[in-house]
């Protein structure tokens, strides 16, 4: 029988009423309170329990869900001193300078650290790194309409995913940068090699004229196109009589996804293994960025 695992939330975001439901479908976790902070109002709709300081929470919860980008990196630094598991819900709250010594504290501590990257468990990526061997190249292509109107170009998750997929560090990354319209408004194109030979590529453009997110990759044996819009998986599998045989299958849809990470967080602490992105995973991710940053 599986342990309850008591959880409890450090700061505050919209957020949290996604993971309140999440909470109610997953029968191993009991929500023990909150802590806002000293300065934060609690919630309208919040009825749970309030504690009045972090050291609380900590003696009452064996994991400590850390809510918003700013949340200060002393308070999971305590966190994981006192030995209890962490979830950062928003990536951008560790992916800077601190994650060396944050990343170092918790492989010291022996508690499981996961980050929160709703795309990457969208996309289904740990489904696609144990159906894909030995890869060859990976290339991601997303284009947004510009009648969205949202001009920002995240190409984070796509960096992410590449490094989880090939699994190893980045030995050199190139961005090239075109501006479309404006000069707020960028087209990217970026290119990693990898030490084991495999390379990836992103091509990103915040402002096309439709709305296209694909992911492809070529591995030893097979051609395999991901639309991950439409949740189809195309693939060119190389049969034993050496010709190409056509798939098409559908990929599983997931609706709720704050409920697939906590479930992998907790898979994670009872098996003792890293979960779906770590502290290691974001700090492969952190080089990247400052290798791009650095040409």
């Amino acid at each position: 029988m599986e342990r309850m695992l008591r959880i409890g939330f450090i700061g505050y975001a919209d957020i949290v009423r996604e993971y309140l439901r999440a909470f109610e479908k997953i029968e191993n976790i009991s929500f023990e309170g909150a802590y806002w902070g000293t300065d934060a109002a609690v919630p309208d709709d919040y009825e749970g329990p309030v504690f009045s300081s972090p050291i609380d929470l900590y003696e009452s919860v064996d994991a400590v869900i850390f809510l918003g980008e700013k949340i200060r990196k002393k308070l999971i630094a305590d966190a994981i001193r006192s030995l209890k598991h962490v979830f950062i819900d928003d990536y951008s709250a560790v992916l800077n300078g601190d994650i060396e010594s944050l990343y170092n504290l918790a492989k010291e501590a022996e508690i499981v650290a996961q980050v929160s990257m709703p795309k990457m468990h969208y996309w289904n990526i740990s489904d696609i790194i144990e159906s894909t061997k030995n890869i060859r190249h990976i290339f991601f292509c997303k284009e947004q309409s510009h009648l969205n109107n949202r001009f920002q170009n995240d190409y984070i998750p796509e960096i992410a995913a590449i490094l989880k997929l090939i699994d190893d560090d980045a030995l050199r990354i190139y961005s090239y940068k075109t501006p479309l319209l404006s000069k707020k408004v960028e087209m990217v194109d970026i290119r990693v090699e990898f030490a084991n030979g495999v390379s990836a590529g992103i091509n990103s453009n915040p402002c096309g004229f439709y709305d296209a997110q694909e992911l492809r990759i070529i591995s030893e044996k097979a051609l395999v196109m991901f639309d991950l819009r439409k949740r189809e998986v195309h693939a060119l599998v190389k049969s034993s009589s050496k010709e190409l045989e056509k798939e098409v299958t559908s990929m599983e849809e997931i609706p709720f996804v704050e409920i697939d990470e906590l479930k992998d967080f907790t898979e994670a602490i009872e098996a003792k293994k890293d979960p779906m992105l770590s502290f290691g995973d974001i700090k492969r991710l952190h080089r990247c960025l400052q290798m791009m940053e650095e040409r």
